[in-house]
């Protein structure tokens, strides 16, 4: 995910309970920093997308009951 965020593609998360849902929750990933922070846009809180965020938080909060080859979905060319 990190290489493909780092190419310019988005990665769509399904997140569950945690720093970014109560319940679940869709978040795209948008970009990695230099020292490798996430960056996040979060449709819900405009204060979550100007954070920058651990990996290890959005892989231990990503939903564990996703389907369709999710809980990650890489989008952009190849």
């Amino acid at each position: 995910m990190v290489d493909a965020l780092a190419e310019g593609k988005l990665v769509v998360a399904l997140m569950s309970k945690g720093h970014f849902t109560s319940s679940g929750h869709f978040i795209v990933l948008r970009g990695v920093t230099s020292d490798g922070k996430i960056l996040v846009a979060d449709p819900s809180s405009y204060n979550r997308s100007e954070k920058e965020w651990d990996m290890s938080i959005i892989l231990n909060e990503a939903s564990r009951r996703a389907s369709a080859g999710g809980p990650f979905w890489i989008i952009g060319n190849k």
